[in-house]
Parts: structure tokens; C-alpha cells; sequence
């Protein structure tokens, strides 16, 4: 099945988008999936308008692409013997925890910052 599967970075004052597409087995279409969903669940909030609009965007079509691959057949052994291996899922993945590390760092930088001022 012919897919594409995108990936989001923003970076402080720019953004950078990367896209896998092709004609794609199941196999490879998932571990392709996850390693791009897994960046850009790490580095697709670092800019503002990433975080507002491009970061869960790029999210989205991820999530309608996977839902394309699931339906997929299993793939048969392939003449080359080539069949990329999947991988841990997303959420096994440490990167995967940065959307929500990193609001809990700020909230605790806020707090110590606000429990060490002096007035």
C-alpha cells in the first residue's frame, strides 16, 4: 500500500518536516510509523507554532496512517528475505514521554522558582 508518513521537529525559531512515502508491507510500514511518530512525539514541540498546530497535526496523519497499516495483511516472506522489524511500540519507547516530562519540568521550575524568590 502506498503511504506517507511524516515527521515534525521544531526547533526554537524554525521548523523542519521529514516524510517516509512508498509503497509499503505492513512490517515495514509500522517500524518506518513508529521511529517517526516516536521523533516527533520528542522534538515537535519546540517551537511555538509547533506546539500549537503542526506538532498534532503531523500526530494525526500518523494515527489515520497506522490505522491504514493495521488493516494490512501480514507480510509473506519476501524474494529478498527483507521484512524490517517493527520494534518496541511507541509508548515502550522513552522518547515517546517528553510531551509529558516537559510540562511537569516547567511546572516545577515555576514552583521552585516561586518558593526561592524572596519578596
Amino acid at each position: 500500500m502506498k503511504v506517507t508518513i511524516r515527521q515534525h521537529t521544531g526547533l526554537l525559531l524554525a521548523m523542519r518536516f521529514s516524510k517516509m512515502q512508498g509503497p509499503l508491507c505492513r512490517s515495514c510500514g509500522v517500524a518506518i510509523h513508529r521511529d517517526m511518530t516516536t521523533k516527533t512525539l520528542a522534538g515537535g514541540w519546540w517551537s511555538p507554532v509547533s506546539l500549537v498546530f503542526f506538532g498534532w497535526a503531523t500526530l494525526l496523519w500518523n494515527l489515520v496512517v497506522h490505522l491504514r497499516l493495521a488493516r494490512l495483511p501480514q507480510p509473506s516472506p519476501s524474494p529478498t528475505g527483507v521484512v524490517m522489524d517493527p520494534g518496541r511500540p511507541i509508548f515502550r519507547r522513552p522518547a515517546a514521554y517528553v510531551p509529558i516530562a516537559l510540562p511537569v519540568l516547567w511546572l516545577a521550575l515555576y514552583f521552585w522558582n516561586q518558593a526561592s524568590s524572596t519578596y
